[in-house]
């Protein structure tokens, strides 16, 4: 449903101000924007490192309608989960679970929980402040080279960014967001 106005209203409405407070910019990248990244990546490095198809994005968190959040529970969401997994052996490990946070987020309780759960049972389980940290560990943990590995997804990114449309004041914003 949608509310409509007249233009008796609008007028009215344009008259006395814009009531709608402009959005403010937003600081730093979301926690959603770096996992986004981190995914990214992976797709494009799996054709070198085909054991990352196996990363995967595990949806514990975000808001969500009540009945929704019954139902999920119902089916065994918890709270604190991590972000990611891949479920791949390396070393002395059974698999590797990533919490993503923004440049500010923070780690919860539950989530320190499941973190210190799960290293006690053979897993290396990490919290990263963005998807460079994340990108990071996931090369240590698969021994790759993290230098060459951002140095090749950068370059992959700026050609990308280079052939698109956008004006260029756009996208040297994304640019420096990143």
């Amino acid at each position: 449903w949608r509310m409509r106005m007249t233009l008796e209203q609008f007028l009215d409405v344009e008259a006395r101000g814009n009531p709608m407070k402009p959005r403010k910019p937003r600081a730093c990248r979301t926690e959603h924007d770096e996992q986004s990244e981190v995914i990214q990546w992976a797709e494009h490095v799996k054709s070198r490192e085909p054991v990352l198809r196996w990363l995967h994005a595990i949806p514990n968190g975000g808001a969500r309608a009540k009945a929704v959040a019954v139902k999920l529970k119902a089916e065994g969401v918890k709270p604190g989960v991590p972000d990611l997994c891949l479920p791949a052996s390396r070393g002395l490990y059974c698999g590797l679970y990533i919490e993503m946070k923004s440049m500010t987020g923070s780690e919860s309780r539950d989530q320190k929980e499941w973190r210190a759960h799960l290293c006690e049972e053979g897993y290396r389980a990490v919290v990263c402040k963005g998807a460079r940290e994340a990108i990071r560990v996931l090369c240590e943990y698969l021994e790759l080279s993290f230098e060459s590995e951002i140095v090749k997804w950068e370059a992959m990114r700026e050609r990308a960014t280079r052939g698109n449309s956008v004006a260029p004041a756009v996208r040297a914003a994304r640019i420096t967001r990143n």
